[in-house]
């Protein structure tokens, strides 16, 4: 099957999907729009006729009545068509029904792909161009319907005229050629268009958010860029209207000539049907109607190479919509079972140059408490995500996870633009346990944070602190509860006054049938593990416990120890100095 059909198959489907009613109708109202010209050309011409008779034998004004109430009702659809039905049922309701329809359908794919994706560069594009494109799914269909529509119209008022005289057929079809290779050429200029201002438009975008977006706003007032930016943006301003002055320039020196070239085809239909009246061979009636057809078509002409254009621009501007829906994930068969066990587990991620695990083989049996430590760059944080599930190997394998829910707090939590409520108990819309959520609000010192207040600097009107964003998100981990519990760096915006405290509440919420992972560069809640697993550049380079390892003076793990207690002291003895 031919790509361009293969498109056209694909977007039918996937807007009878999500609107199949909507397109149904719509190709009801165009199969009616198409024959409403002949019937309205038909009125008229019995208007005309009247007309001729009356002007050689007076006739009665109630046979013009019905021909010319006839004809209102003609423009009063008409009318319609083009008011009520293309502007305010389509442009203000089917397309805005559509677009958020098929984005709900873009956003759950996003919810389904591997969180490899979001590794690679290359996905953040394709899904900004995937949403870019999907609305021109609701467009090609649409341009088929239209297509259809005006071609059977086209074929209907062109055999009308024929019955008058079967030469204007061929006049007709004849006056095509312009109108066609005019929407053709500029069809490809818009096309070659796009291409060119594409690239330069997201630049554009991009220096524009440097200036304006609050995420730049700190670094923009620190280092002074702001001229430095403003120059990127302007000269990539300044270029996107040089380019598109040029191309503008030449799109309308050829709409100039190919629109003398269809002046001078309509004035041979006019000539060549004054010929056919003055000869008697027509009357009338016959004369006004083939003009005022031939003008009608002129235009449906242009609609329908215009139509055609516009599919293929639409065709080529969904293709990222349909590759980026077609992302498979990765298919890798792991057994659910009483524990973990990780194989000679390596991985590196797709834009880095080096593997950031190596050889990595450890068993975890569920109810045990772990602690993976090691200092920043170790590789902890991916292991973390290798261990959630969302990350496969690169080598190696996982050969069994433990089975039931898993919860992560990561150490990039999410910080919701919600309430603290909505921040906890994240997907529910009412809360299923209210006094579980209490509870944790209470023990995390969140009290003082106001109810039903939208958090944050975008939206709300009060913001947290970083300790009590983590101690929201650590919230978030317990309310939801799962049988595996990994925490990514759970107290790194928590001071040492409080990290005990805030370690006591980690180990009393655990339950003892719970699988607890807690992977952190600070030392202190590792000495409450049943295991302790110290990682260096991607290896495991020391397990055991906490005593095992602490009594071997030369191992990472002590020296890491070592150093952290006597940072604690210093800290400690510090704020009693100022206290």
């Amino acid at each position: 099957m031919k790509s361009k059909e293969k498109t056209f198959l694909r977007c039918v489907k996937a807007a009878m999907e999500i609107m199949p009613g909507h397109f149904c109708g719509m190709l009801l109202v165009h199969m009616v729009y198409a024959a409403l010209p002949v019937f309205g050309i038909q009125m008229s011409r019995r208007i005309y006729s009247y007309a001729q008779t009356s002007g050689k034998v007076p006739q009665p004004v109630s046979m013009l009545l019905f021909p010319v109430l006839l004809y209102t009702v003609y423009l009063a659809l008409m009318k319609g068509y083009v008011v009520y039905y293309q502007r305010v049922s389509i442009q203000f309701g089917g397309l805005l029904e559509f677009e958020k329809k098929v984005k709900r359908k873009l956003h759950g794919k996003c919810n389904e792909v591997d969180l490899l994706w979001y590794e690679k560069p290359q996905f953040y594009n394709n899904l900004w161009e995937a949403k870019v494109a999907s609305i021109n799914i609701y467009r090609i269909v649409e341009c088929g319907i239209e297509l259809l529509g005006t071609g059977l119209n086209i074929l209907l008022l062109s055999g009308y005229v024929a019955l008058i005289h079967p030469g204007f057929f061929a006049l007709i079809i004849l006056t095509a050629v312009p109108a066609m290779a005019r929407q053709v050429t500029e069809g490809m200029l818009r096309s070659r268009r796009k291409r060119r201002l594409a690239e330069i438009s997201k630049a554009e975008k991009a220096y524009y958010e440097c200036l304006t977006g609050i995420a730049y706003a700190k670094e923009r007032t620190v280092f002074g860029s702001f001229d430095f930016l403003m120059g990127k943006w302007q000269r990539t301003a300044e270029k996107y209207q040089e380019e598109e002055y040029k191309i503008g320039r030449f799109v309308l020196c050829v709409s100039a000539a190919l629109t003398v070239l269809k002046a001078f085809a309509v004035s041979g239909i006019y000539l060549f049907s004054g010929m056919l009246f003055f000869d008697g061979k027509i009357d009338y009636a016959g004369f006004m109607t083939v003009i005022s057809a031939t003008l009608f078509l002129q235009s449906q002409y242009m609609e329908l190479f215009s139509d055609i254009g516009s599919f293929s621009s639409f065709r080529l501007m969904v293709k990222p919509y349909f590759e980026f829906m077609g992302i498979e994930n990765s298919d890798s068969h792991v057994t659910l079972g009483e524990k973990t066990e990780f194989e000679h587990v390596g991985f590196s991620y797709p834009s880095g140059k080096r593997s950031v695990l190596c050889d990595i083989s450890f068993s975890i049996r569920r109810g045990e408490k772990i602690a993976i430590v090691g200092v920043n760059g170790a590789g902890k944080t991916t292991l973390a995500k290798l261990l959630s599930g969302l990350l496969p190997p690169a080598e190696g394998k996982i050969s069994c996870r433990l089975s039931g829910g898993v919860c992560v707090l990561f150490q990039d939590y999410q910080k919701y633009e919600l309430t603290l409520a909505e921040n906890i108990a994240i997907h529910e819309t009412v809360p299923g346990s209210p006094e579980k959520l209490e509870s944790l609000i209470n023990d995390l010192g969140l009290r003082t944070v106001p109810e039903n207040v939208i958090l944050g600097r975008a939206f709300g009107t009060f913001d947290l602190s970083g300790g009590q964003w983590q101690k929201t998100a650590l919230a978030r981990l317990f309310y939801h509860n799962g049988e595996v519990l990994i925490l990514d760096e759970p107290t790194s915006a928590i001071d040492p006054l409080h990290e005990k405290v805030l370690n006591d509440f980690i180990m009393q919420q655990t339950e003892k049938e719970q699988t607890l992972i807690i992977i952190s560069h600070r030392l202190s809640v590792a000495k409450r593990a049943d295991r302790i697993f110290v990682l260096d550049n991607g290896k495991i380079a020391e397990q055991g416990t906490h005593g095992e390892l602490i009594r071997d003076a030369g191992s990472l793990y002590s020296r890491l120890w070592a150093a952290q207690v006597s940072w604690y002291q210093e800290y400690s003895e510090g704020n009693q100095k100022q206290h």
